[in-house]
């Protein structure tokens, strides 16, 4: 005699009927990405890739040509077209959606009715376009936000046997963009993103980006959050698998982790970094439930940390290859100009680590002699400390500074 109230987020279909009129009814996630199924007129000729606003015409082929994202039903359609490969031509071309732009209108986009389906990732696809919102120089301090995004890529079994299970596979990563070969998304962003994964295979989970191949995210923020990992996996809050030279500049999270799973590789900001962290900061707590590579900024480095910093409640059941700023260190590889605030880690059995006694890297590897890992230290003066206006750190403290930089190219 139970009741199960799941609202528009699940389908809901009728298998069958025994004869002492007991219901069967199936459940599905109902997932933004069936919603944008459903072609929305009032968004633009898909055919020809033509949006009208206010009499100007955007076919998504430049910046100042970018699709105008508004509402959460033209974002679900997005989602679609993307994931489906699809293609336009008009009078400049043909074109695939997933290289578009799309700039973000709206104050604030609210994803909460439904489960988010990352855009690209799934079977085979990727997003390699532009999202953004602001200026052209990314320098702006005012986001437009995207809220309230639940990824749920996991079966729940209910206490009468009724199985809810997220049929979409998305092998390549999970995230608000799933896979993105060299895209960017630049001043936007996440509010509420909450991810629980649990399924048989591995994935990268990402807030922002779950593989990124080349791929840049710019002036984000994250301002809170849950991942919760029962099944192993690549997952920071911004990037789960940062590869190839992808970059994130003058990014923040404020996020918490629950590791269950074993061999899970988790930073705070990036779980797997073949690229670049630059001007970027973490807040937030991890608690590791088993044995895995956990880092407050980066769990698996293998690239280069600048002038970053990380304030991470860390409990872990291992300190093998857990570490304060990163897990595990491929050498060579950099962290320059980095500092963590003192006293986070503690593995329940000895007092919580602090000054001398922490390990700021968990364990590394040397591939060969030539290393850098210089400036890393303890700085609790830094804790309130943000990149509304960059810093660079030095061991004085933090130095304020409004530097030239080519943001398109970092």
């Amino acid at each position: 005699n139970t009741v199960y109230d799941f609202g528009d987020a699940f389908i809901y279909l009728l298998s069958r009927v025994n004869s002492d009129m007991t219901l069967y009814i199936n459940y599905a996630q109902y997932t933004w990405y069936d919603h944008g199924k459903q072609p929305n007129k009032n968004f633009f000729t898909e055919t020809t890739g033509i949006q009208i606003v206010n009499g100007i015409e955007y076919d998504g082929t430049t910046q100042e040509r970018a699709y105008q994202i508004q509402t959460s039903d033209q974002l679900a359609r997005v989602i679609y077209l993307v994931n489906s490969n699809l293609s336009y031509t008009n009078a400049n071309g043909s074109f695939f959606y997933k290289d578009a732009f799309y700039k973000i209108i709206s104050d604030a986009i609210d994803l909460e009715t439904k489960f988010w389906s990352p855009i690209g990732g799934y079977a085979g696809t990727s997003f390699d376009g532009t999202i953004f919102s602001g200026t052209d120089d990314y320098r702006t301090t005012t986001h437009r936000t995207i809220k309230n995004i639940y990824m749920d890529p996991y079966e729940i079994t209910l206490s009468n046997g009724v199985v809810i299970s997220n049929l979409a596979q998305f092998a390549t990563g999970i995230g608000f963009i799933g896979k993105s070969v060299n895209g960017l998304i630049s001043n936007v962003k996440l509010n509420n993103v909450n991810v629980v994964y649990e399924r048989e295979t591995s994935t990268n989970i990402g807030g922002y980006i779950g593989y990124a191949d080349g791929a840049r995210v710019f002036n984000g923020q994250i301002t809170d959050g849950t991942f919760t990992l029962n099944t192993e996996s690549v997952a920071g809050s911004i990037i789960g698998y940062a590869d190839n030279g992808s970059t994130i500049f003058k990014v923040s999270s404020n996020t918490n982790f629950v590791i269950n799973s074993n061999n899970c590789y988790v930073g705070g900001l990036v779980g797997n970094n073949n690229g670049l962290v630059n001007a970027s900061y973490y807040n937030g707590k991890i608690v590791n439930n088993n044995i895995n590579v956990v880092g407050g900024l980066v769990g698996y480095n293998n690239g280069i940390i600048n002038m970053s910093y990380v304030n991470a409640n860390i409990s872990t059941a291992s300190l093998n290859n857990v570490g304060v700023i990163v897990g595990f260190e491929k050498l060579p590889s950099e962290i320059i100009n980095s500092y963590f605030v003192t006293g986070k880690l503690d593995d329940g059995v000895n007092p919580p680590y602090s000054g001398t006694n922490e390990k700021p890297v968990g364990s590394w590897i040397e591939d060969n002699e030539d290393y850098d890992i210089e400036l890393v230290g303890v700085q609790d003066s830094y804790k309130g400390f943000n990149f509304e206006n960059i810093y660079t750190m030095t061991n004085n403290g933090p130095v304020h500074f409004a530097p030239v930089f080519d943001y398109t190219s970092a």
